[in-house]
């Protein structure tokens, strides 16, 4: 009788259509908000950064239309608790490197990469921006 084995899994298959379309939704977001987070930096200070001087576009969230917040995992690891507990953090810079990589601040200089950001989370943070930068115009 032939014995049958298992395969291991092929871990290097095509993504599935759902994974490949929430990366296309982070990207094309992750596209949209650098190009309204340069925009809203020339309108408030009417030049791009200097990047000779390692300037980046950075705006401070005091300047957008409403709060931003992310929530982030903390590690309460002291406290002998093995559930992974969230806080919400309250954002205070968002910054875009000249490559388009985004960084989002709190207060203490904690930063996350957008990558490390839930879709629907950046997606909130995106309608920001946008509502932030149509207010911007309107207002000349």
């Amino acid at each position: 009788m032939k014995h049958l084995t298992l395969k291991a899994p092929n871990t290097e298959a095509k993504p599935t259509i759902a994974k490949q379309t929430l990366e296309n939704a982070r990207k094309a977001i992750t596209n949209f908000m650098a190009n309204e987070i340069q925009l809203i930096f020339l309108s408030i200070y009417g030049r791009n950064p200097n990047f000779e001087e390692d300037e980046e576009w950075t705006i401070s969230t005091g300047d957008l239309a409403d709060d931003v917040y992310i929530n982030v995992e903390v590690d309460n690891s002291y406290l002998d608790v093995e559930d992974t507990t969230c806080e919400r953090r309250e954002i205070s810079e968002i910054s875009c490197a000249l490559d388009g990589s985004i960084y989002l601040f709190d207060e203490d200089g904690n930063d996350w990469n957008v990558n490390e950001i839930s879709l629907e989370e950046l997606s909130a943070i995106s309608d920001i921006l946008e509502i932030t930068y149509l207010n911007r115009v309107e207002n000349r």
